[in-house]
């Protein structure tokens, strides 16, 4: 499916995050199908988190977390037209998982937990939905 407008800037705010920091090329996943390349495509499921997925950062690890967050803002602005506030989600949810670490801890339990930035494609598909 030909991606429209908006998906369209999505892909070129990624492109542009990747291409001028030489350290980040370097840490650009291979992939087979060229993600920043290949503009003729998207997801016939459109929902935040399947383009972030297909068209993201979403396979880029922990070194790329503030990159994810600015770009993820980004794309909600450019998708659904809103300013949801991501810092205020990505600290809420620290901060629930500091607590249910401390929780665990006291019972001898070690827990590693999914960074709250990659939480953040579900819970913007939770809040809003599908984008048109």
């Amino acid at each position: 499916m030909e991606p429209n407008q908006r998906e369209l800037k999505c892909i070129e705010y990624v492109r542009n995050i990747l291409e001028p920091d030489p350290f980040l090329q370097s840490l650009k996943m291979e992939d087979p199908e060229d993600k920043l390349g290949n503009l003729t495509s998207v997801s016939p499921i459109k929902t935040f988190s399947q383009l972030w997925k297909d068209r993201g950062l979403d396979k880029h690890g922990i070194a790329f977390f503030f990159k994810k967050q600015q770009c993820m803002q980004e794309w909600v602005e450019i998708l659904y037209s809103s300013d949801l506030d991501l810092e205020e989600m990505v600290q809420k949810e620290l901060k629930e998982q500091t607590e249910y670490r401390a929780e665990l801890s006291k019972s001898g339990i070690r827990l590693n937990l999914t960074p709250p930035v990659d939480l953040l494609p579900g819970k913007i598909d939770e809040i809003f939905g599908a984008y048109a």
